[in-house]
This record gives C-alpha cells, structure tokens and sequence, in this order.
C-alpha cells in the first residue's frame, strides 16, 4: 500500500467515524425533542411547525454569518470565468472595418 492509499483509508476512515457521530449526536437530538413534544402533548401538526421554525431560523442565522473562504474563492472563480466568457461572446462596438484607417480611428 503506497503512503498515498495510506493517507486516504486513514481519511475514509475518520470521514466514517465522523458521520456516524454526527448521525448519532442527531438521532439523539431528535429523539429528545420527540420524547419532549409528547411530554408537551403536542399534536403532529405542531410538531411539524416547530421544525419549520427551526429550519427557517437555522437559515437565517446560516445567511447572516459571513461567508467561508471557500465559498469566496469559489464565488471568484465562478464570476471570473463567466466574465471570459461574456468577453468572449460581446460583440464587438464600434468597429467599421471598412471606414477605418490606421490606429482603429474612424475617417
């Protein structure tokens, strides 16, 4: 096995160990927050509303953090490659190939 392979089972390995942590640490948010609607006596519609709101609040709160430098350089990246490509496809203005002499100034 090449340190290469090494390195990625060692990654694949926590990236797995990651997941399931996180899926468990959910599993038991979500189980506590079942087992205290009942408690409430909440009906599933209600139930279904709270998660809305949660959601709807976890986005607002996720939007007005400032964003990643991941998502900045991606962002550049998108916006520099549309820019070549709107440069590509301009047409171009102002030019008279047969009224113009030489240096591109129009007679």
């Amino acid at each position: 096995m090449t340190e290469a392979e090494k390195a990625q089972a060692i990654y694949a390995a926590r990236r797995e160990e990651q997941m399931e942590r996180y899926h468990r640490d959910a599993l038991m948010l979500a189980e506590k927050l079942l087992d205290r609607a009942a408690e409430l006596g909440a009906t599933t519609d209600e139930f279904e509303e709270a998660v809305r709101y949660i959601q709807a609040w976890t986005h607002e709160v996720m939007a007005l953090q400032p964003p990643t430098m991941k998502f900045i350089r991606r962002k550049q990246r998108f916006l520099l490659q549309k820019g070549k490509e709107e440069l590509e496809n301009m047409p171009v203005h102002g030019v008279w190939p047969d009224k113009t002499v030489e240096g591109g100034v129009r007679g």
